[in-house]
């Protein structure tokens, strides 16, 4: 595991992030989170190929801290009929299924308690809206709790919905926020840096405010100007 060297990361001191080796699949793997928390905090996440199925919260001395969300998949915008060759050909646009937070949950009809975040996206893949399903003993409530506009470059245009609790907040999320920040998915369904804005698209982040990448395709040029994205 090494720093970062992306720009990003260099024009913003207060932020800092760590990917695997490039020799890896660099995934993203570690964060610190400064917008609207105060003292900053470290995000850990977990993967499984490309899906990330958990974020978690750190410790000043790295060991983990808690569990701030959790994610469940099923077969991606670009995915055959029934996915059962191939269930992430988008690279997971539109694939998430479902999210918890960091909340211990133990349901069944009438007994324990959870919640579940659901995104809906539109048939591009962008999350357009969060449900948040609650469940206590034999009643289960949703409301909507956020929703986003778009423009043609994936800017957000306009974010809305509710805040988190006052008091008796998830684990390792902050009260009175609004979950329009921070749920995490977002534009193509591809995790959103809350502190920058920029969306991470795995190999690289996008910055829909210029509409541009912040590094070059990871590619070389001959696997370009020879390979299907020419």
């Amino acid at each position: 595991m090494a720093e970062s060297n992306e720009p990003m990361m260099g024009k913003r001191k207060s932020r800092m992030a760590k990917l695997e080796h490039p020799a890896q699949t660099s995934r993203l793997v570690e964060r610190k989170v400064t917008r609207g928390i105060d003292p900053p905090e470290v995000e850990r996440y977990q993967w499984d190929g490309w899906k990330l199925i958990m974020i978690a919260k750190l410790n000043t001395d790295s060991a983990f801290h808690s569990r701030k969300w959790s994610f469940g998949w099923r077969p991606d915008v670009g995915s055959s009929l029934y996915a059962q060759s191939d269930w992430m050909r988008a690279g997971g646009v539109g694939g998430v299924a479902w999210m918890q937070t960091g909340a211990v949950q133990s349901y069944s009809y009438g007994t324990g308690g959870a919640e579940v975040h659901v995104p809906l996206a539109d048939h591009m893949g962008n999350v357009r809206h969060y449900y948040q399903f609650r469940a206590s003993g034999k009643i289960v409530t949703d409301q909507l709790v956020a929703s986003y506009e778009y423009d043609a470059f994936g800017r957000e245009v306009r974010a809305w919905g509710l805040n988190t609790p006052a008091t008796n907040q998830p684990p390792g999320l902050p009260a009175s926020r609004p979950w329009a920040d921070l749920l995490p998915f977002h534009y193509s369904s591809k995790l959103r840096d809350v502190d920058s804005g920029f969306n991470y698209y795995g190999y690289r982040f996008y910055d829909s405010g210029a509409g541009r990448w912040l590094n070059r395709d990871p590619l070389d040029d001959a696997e370009i100007l020879e390979g299907p994205n020419l």
